[in-house]
């Protein structure tokens, strides 16, 4: 792919499984029809390095015990092993060791489910969500068998109230997200004018649809959730293209 300049090239983006609900269940007025929402991940090079954002679903998220169970009864997944971000990378030749970094938007399994698939990757987390894996509770839905053993040796805490400019050349704008989780992580790639707004909507066409409390609950604080939204749409209006996770690219 010709760069035509720019510091960030080769940008991709991967769906690595999904989950069903239906949406009377999340938003009040809402059909009684159900939707796919994919897990996303994307690829960029930096200057000719590679980095991730988030990874997708994986096996692993069916295998921690009750609270797979419980995860699974509320969000049923639909995922093949083809879909794991690992094995499509190695059908565009890329290897795991070819990742330099990921960086992390939240903990939710379907943002972090392969992780342990690349062991060598510096990980890039917020403050607030480490703090989050520090301390994590139930309703924090952290599955401790996604974080790899030796996460504390490759980790990079990043100290930021609203932006980070992560290579210090402004390619790459890391802003502060937060409602659906403390320290939740959207990128903007001010190349491309695009945001990759992570959780903080389910879908661009639910900006103003009313959600009902039980999935209120699911955020964690739902006041910065609403504000976070109106912070996205904002850019939306000066012209930025917004891409949320679980909401394909047309």
């Amino acid at each position: 792919m010709q760069s035509g300049g720019k510091k960030i090239t080769d940008v991709k983006t991967y769906y690595c499984g999904y989950c069903v609900n239906n949406m009377h269940r999340i938003y009040k007025g809402a059909p009684k029809e159900t939707r796919r929402f994919p897990a996303m991940a994307v690829r960029f090079l930096h200057n000719g390095e590679l980095y991730l954002f988030d990874t997708g679903y994986s096996s692993r998220v069916f295998e921690y015990g009750w609270r797979s169970k419980i995860y699974l009864w509320i969000n049923p997944i639909v995922f093949d092993r083809h879909d794991s971000l690992k094995e499509q990378l190695a059908s565009d030749g890329i290897n795991p060791g070819d990742v330099k970094g990921i960086v992390l938007s939240h903990l939710h399994p379907d943002h972090i489910g392969g992780l342990p698939d690349f062991p060598d990757s510096r990980i890039i987390v917020s403050r607030n969500t480490y703090l989050t894996l520090r301390n994590h509770k139930l309703l924090d839905v952290v599955f401790p068998n996604l974080i790899p053993q030796d996460f504390e040796n490759r980790v990079d805490v990043l100290d930021f109230a609203e932006e980070y400019d992560f290579f210090n050349d402004g390619s790459v704008i890391l802003k502060d997200i937060s409602g659906h989780t403390n320290g939740q992580i959207g990128m903007l790639l001010s190349e491309h004018n695009t945001f990759y707004a992570a959780d903080s909507c389910w879908g661009t066409d639910l900006w103003n649809s009313p959600m009902r409390f039980a999935a209120r609950l699911l955020q964690k604080d739902f006041g910065a959730y609403q504000k976070t939204i109106e912070k996205v749409k904002q850019m939306q209006a000066a012209g930025i293209e917004i891409v949320v996770s679980h909401e394909a690219r047309k």
